[in-house]
């Protein structure tokens, strides 16, 4: 099942990063508002951790009101894109292996 996923994946990164945390992966309802349930899960947390996804351009104005709309009231969030096909790698790694070396900047 999804949410068990979702959840084993969570409690590993946060093994793995020494965090002390509570993880609630829930299934949305039909009949209630996102923004409600993130407002009543999330309203006495320390931080909050929303996920970001990819935004098509000229569409960034509105997803950020969007996003803005389901911080309203909480306290401190962090707001977070998944790496995708660049998870398990060291930042800079290229998939053969090796590291990505610093492109030359022309001098001005």
């Amino acid at each position: 099942m999804m949410i068990e996923r979702n959840r084993t994946l969570l409690e590993r990164v946060i093994s793995s990063a020494r965090i002390e945390a509570e993880i609630d992966v829930m299934r949305l309802p039909d009949d209630i508002a996102v923004s409600e349930v993130i407002f009543r899960e999330s309203q006495d947390s320390d931080v909050v951790l929303m996920g970001l996804r990819a935004v098509k351009p000229g569409d960034e104005a509105e997803y950020a009101d969007r996003l803005d709309d389901l911080a309203d009231g909480l306290p401190s969030v962090l707001f977070v894109r998944s790496a995708g096909p660049f998870r398990g790698r060291l930042l800079g790694e290229q998939p053969n292996g090796g590291i990505a070396q610093p492109a030359e900047t022309a001098e001005e």
